[in-house]
């Protein structure tokens, strides 16, 4: 049996230790002013450092000038979770280094920093990127950044920091997770409705009875400098951070009614951390400058038709 002195010295060891947990986070406190700016589809606003304006074709800031972004992206999970479970992911694997470089507390709200880089679209092109996540017990805000790496020759981040560093989280209001995406798409008469978003992308799930392992599908899109030749390995490269490709089991043209372009493809894909195997389901539209790309998980044939319904509904505005 443990004595007093044995206690005494856990009690003491664990005030040591949250001293300084505590000591380490910097606590930040962001009083409201005129100067914060709502994002458009989201639950933050920010202070906008001076060449930052609200962006036009995803959830956040852009500078045009400097080719810098802040993506704000928004999930339905526990902070905590978040940390544990998606940050090892997102700032680890064959496109993204990360590292912790500071921790917070932001207006009452945990928040950890992290720096790194971001390869491009080409393994040559290489981003700086900043991400800051924050969150409570429901709810996980992400502040997805990237800027040119000559910026660190020329002295600084283009203002990200002090912009996301300023952040308010205002949990009251209500957004339309389809605000300031470029597009629309009609998901009625469908199986599938909204859950969630993450910065560009939209997640929807079947929403079913006693059905536990739904369908589920994000859709994003993505600026194109070309025209794509091999559609096919331009859609698989979108998940190639995570997953290689196994087999494809059928790779064809769609027919769309807006007289665009449009491609599937149905594919065995391998987890890079697991080995397992898990089906994937992709329908990408060809725009003229840009693609919208939809990647399922868990489907069958009904939910793969009620995909192609939705895609054939996408608007661009």
């Amino acid at each position: 049996m443990m004595g007093k002195l044995g206690w005494l010295m856990i009690s003491i060891l664990s005030f040591i230790s949250l001293t300084n947990e505590l000591i380490a986070q910097t606590l930040i406190t962001n009083e409201e002013s005129e100067k914060h700016q709502i994002i458009p589809g989201a639950k933050v606003s920010m202070i906008p450092s001076p060449g930052f304006s609200i962006a036009e074709s995803f959830t956040g800031l852009q500078n045009l000038s400097s080719q810098s972004t802040i993506m704000v992206m928004q999930v339905s999970t526990p902070y905590t979770e978040y940390i544990n479970q998606a940050i090892p992911i997102i700032t680890n694997n064959t496109r993204s280094k990360m590292t912790e470089r500071a921790s917070y507390n932001i207006n009452g709200l945990p928040a950890k920093l992290f720096v790194g880089t971001q390869k491009g679209d080409s393994d040559s092109l290489v981003f700086n990127r900043i991400f800051l996540v924050l969150g409570n017990e429901t709810e996980t805000i992400a502040l997805n950044c990237h800027y040119p790496q000559k910026a660190d020759r020329d002295g600084g981040d283009n203002g990200i920091l002090e912009t996301i560093l300023s952040v308010r989280y205002h949990p009251e209001l209500t957004i339309d997770p389809q605000a300031n995406m470029g597009f629309r798409i009609n998901t009625a008469g469908t199986s599938f409705q909204f859950t969630r978003k993450t910065g560009s992308a939209l997640q929807f799930v079947q929403q079913q009875k006693n059905n536990w392992s739904p369908a589920a599908f994000f859709i994003d899109r993505k600026s194109l400098t070309s025209e794509v030749s091999d559609k096919a390995t331009f859609m698989l490269r979108q998940v190639d951070a995570l997953f290689e490709l196994d087999s494809t089991l059928f790779s064809r043209d769609l027919q769309v009614p807006q007289g665009i372009t449009a491609h599937e493809v149905f594919a065995d894909l391998r987890s890079k951390k697991t080995g397992q195997i898990t089906q994937a389901y992709f329908i990408t539209l060809f725009g003229e400058n840009r693609a919208y790309s939809m990647i399922g998980y868990n489907v069958d044939a009904t939910a793969m038709e009620e995909m192609k319904t939705i895609a054939r509904s996408l608007e661009i505005l």
